[in-house]
C-alpha cells in the first residue's frame, strides 16, 4: 500500500463515522487498500450485528468494496481472490469512466 499512515487513520475514522454500504476505489495496484477497506466494512458489520444480536453470514456481506483498474494483473487478482476478505470485494477491469453508468 502506498499511503501515509496518517491517511490510513483518517480514512478509517471517516469509514467508521459514515458506515457506507459500498466503497469504490479506482486503481487497485496490489490490492492492499482494497483488503484494508473490506476489513473495515467487515468490522462495522460485526459491531452492528453484535449490538443488535443478529447473526452474520461472512460469505454474504452487507457492505462491499469495489475496485476498478484499467489493468488488473493476474497475480494481483489471484492474491485478492485468495484472501479471506474476497467475498466483500468486486473487481472490475477497465476505465473507471467506462463503468460509471454500471456502478449502481
Amino acid at each position: 500500500m502506498s499511503q501515509y499512515p496518517q491517511d490510513i487513520v483518517a480514512f478509517r475514522e471517516l469509514v467508521w463515522q459514515v458506515k457506507p454500504d459500498l466503497i469504490i476505489e479506482t486503481g487497485i495496484a496490489h490490492g492492499g487498500s482494497l483488503i484494508l477497506s473490506a476489513s473495515l466494512l467487515a468490522m462495522i458489520d460485526l459491531c452492528e450485528a453484535t449490538e443488535s444480536g443478529e447473526l452474520i453470514e461472512p460469505r454474504k456481506p452487507k457492505r462491499t468494496m469495489r475496485g476498478v483498474d484499467i489493468d488488473i494483473r493476474p497475480h494481483n487478482r489471484a492474491f485478492i481472490e485468495a484472501h479471506p476478505m474476497s467475498a466483500r470485494i468486486d473487481m472490475l477491469e477497465g476505465s473507471s469512466v467506462e463503468f460509471s453508468g454500471e456502478m449502481t
